[in-house]
């Protein structure tokens, strides 16, 4: 059902709009400090934490499990 005045009105998914309740805060810190460093940060250290790039776009990996 749609009212006339909002057809065509797409609204962004949960995940989006609140990712806190989503994702770790421990994830979410690691993409902030990527964007805030632009990517400019030792291999090393990436690897350490999780973090790869390929192309031009950034994976972040994380343990959601207690285990």
């Amino acid at each position: 059902f749609h009212r006339p005045d909002t057809h065509g009105i797409v609204l962004p998914s949960p995940y989006e709009l609140w990712p806190q309740y989503f994702v770790n805060m421990e994830a979410i810190y690691r993409m902030v400090s990527t964007q805030l460093l632009k990517g400019d940060f030792p291999e090393e250290e990436a690897k350490e934490y999780g973090i790869f790039k390929q192309d031009s776009n950034y994976y972040y990996y994380y343990n959601y499990s207690d285990a």
